[in-house]
This record gives structure tokens, sequence and C-alpha cells, in this order.
């Protein structure tokens, strides 16, 4: 166990053998000083470049998505913060050991269980009607 007393005594023994790297900081002055400075300039410019070139709008996530995974109807439906998985049937074929909170891990595990999607996803954003989704 160190004393206070051996410890300035190594710290003076660094300082004295490496004076060049015993560099005195004002940590108060340097939090002090701003980052980063905003003039009107550069504000204005700013608004001026972002009413010429608006920000693209995000499409929205879609709500259902559809594929055949080998042989098997696939129904990934978004329901509240999750996507369900329905098989088979949309109307009775909710598994109800899966649920995620991310479309691609969805989608992966689709396939994992039940073949490749050969002619891929078909993303939807309203619900398919029972007519169309017991095809």
């Amino acid at each position: 166990m160190y004393s206070r007393r051996n410890l300035d005594h190594v710290r003076r023994h660094e300082t004295a053998a490496c004076p060049a790297e015993s560099v005195t900081v004002d940590w108060a002055a340097e939090l002090d000083a701003p980052t980063m400075t905003w003039d009107e300039a550069v504000i204005g410019s700013l608004r001026n470049h972002l009413a010429q070139n608006p920000p693209h709008p995000v499409p929205p996530e879609p709500t259902e998505t559809v594929a055949t995974c080998g042989t098997t109807k696939v129904w990934l439906v978004r329901e509240a913060e999750r996507w369900e998985m329905y098989v088979g049937s949309r109307k009775r074929g909710r598994r109800t050991d899966f649920a995620s909170p991310w479309l691609r891990h969805a989608i992966e595990t689709a396939q994992d269980w039940y073949g490749p999607a050969p002619r891929g996803w078909s993303h939807q954003q309203q619900k398919m009607s029972s007519q169309k989704s017991d095809e």
C-alpha cells in the first residue's frame, strides 16, 4: 500500500526524469472555451441550402410482408412494436412462438424455418383483405 508521501515522491522523480512530458493543463480554461462558434452567415447559408434542397421524405415502413418460403405461404405482420409470423392461413396460422422487433430478423427466421423465398418478399402498407390473405 502506498502512502500519499510515496506517491508525491514518485511524481517528483518522474517529473525530474522527463521534464518535457510534464505538461500542466488549465482544465478550467479548456472547459470554458467554446468548442464551436456559429455566426449568422453560416446559419443563413445552411437555411438557404435547406430551402433549396429539402430533405427527402422517409418512406413509411411496411405493415405487412408476404412471401412463399419453399412451399409455405408466410405473412409477417406488424402488430404494435413487433413483427408476428403467420403461416399457411392468415386467419388461424399465427406462430405463437415467434415475434421480432426487426423485419430483417423476421424475414431471415422465416427463410431458415421454411426455406428461401425464390420470388422475394412483397411489402405492403395496408393489411390485405381476408379474401387475398388466404390465397
